[in-house]
């Protein structure tokens, strides 16, 4: 299976500020559902920008610091850009989709940060104060 991203953002005054909309294309082979592919590569751009953008764990004192969901910076449904979903057409053996779309989101986030603004992104997560 193979995915490409391409990620439009918005910047103010010089700096990151949100992003605008994700475009995705993917080629899973022949898709026997595509209303399942278009979910599912869906959810896998919305945990993408969720690591990408907040995912961050923390150590103090040799303990993780975020011991469940509550206390875990989640990226949140009202935070969610346009995503375009396009499944390329054809008649190959079907592939799989699974988490396919998570690994190219947070080079194209990055990438799309320094086309708005000049500046190259070097660690993840990328958070709004650190850019």
């Amino acid at each position: 299976t193979m995915v490409a991203h391409a990620i439009d953002v918005v910047a103010r005054a010089g700096k990151f500020a949100r992003v605008e909309r994700v475009t995705c294309a993917i080629d899973c082979g022949l898709a026997l559902h595509p209303d399942n592919v278009v979910a599912q590569t869906q959810g896998c751009i919305f945990d993408g920008l969720a690591a990408a953008l907040d995912g961050n764990i923390e150590l103090r004192d040799g303990k993780v610091r975020q011991q469940f969901f509550g206390t875990y910076a989640e990226f949140r449904l009202d935070r969610q850009p346009q995503i375009d979903i396009h499944i390329v057409p054809n008649d190959n053996r079907p592939g799989g989709v699974g988490e396919a779309a998570i690994p190219g989101v947070a080079p194209a986030l990055c990438n799309a940060i320094y086309a708005a603004t000049g500046e190259r992104i070097r660690r993840l997560p990328v958070r709004l104060r650190d850019t």
